[in-house]
């Protein structure tokens, strides 16, 4: 009998331990208040995007500085309430609890060639306007062709 229960323990700890993490998270957070969360960081008082359009992106397509790599995930964390430890290279995705809202990162810890960190991809209902963020260095925007482009910077 102790066998079999030591057997059993056994089993379940090396199945507990051989599962992967999942990077995609449904959230007790409901659109509305992911909605409010989102807005606080990506538009201004008056409702409009406060990130930067560069003259190669689509409609839908903004970008914005960051001072560090963690302050990205942070704003991530603030907005979805998931858990998004920084790695040297990380993707998570997030699901509102009505499933209505997907909010998806994909990064590295440092800035790559084009001195970019992140991407994020954004489907909410009432942020239409916003399906793609960019999140680079200040070089990012001085690596353009744009002239003097604005420097947005996360908050």
């Amino acid at each position: 009998m102790k066998k079999i229960l030591l057997l059993t323990l056994m089993s379940l700890c090396l199945i507990a331990t051989s599962c992967s993490k999942d990077e995609n998270t449904t959230s007790q957070r409901t659109t509305e208040d992911v909605t409010a969360r989102f807005k606080s960081y990506f538009y201004d008082a008056s409702g409009n995007v406060r990130c930067v359009k560069l003259s190669n992106f689509s409609a839908q397509e903004w970008a914005i500085a960051a001072q560090k790599s963690s302050d990205i995930l942070e704003v991530f964390n603030d907005i979805t309430g998931m858990d998004a430890p920084l790695t040297d290279s990380y993707k998570y995705r997030f699901v509102s609890s009505d499933g209505q809202s997907t909010i998806s990162i994909s990064g590295t810890k440092n800035a790559d060639a084009n001195a970019q960190y992140a991407t994020i991809r954004v489907s909410i209902p009432s942020c239409s306007e916003i399906q793609t963020i960019h999140i680079g260095t200040e070089q990012y925007f001085k690596g353009t062709n744009d002239g003097d482009v604005p420097i947005v910077f996360l908050r």
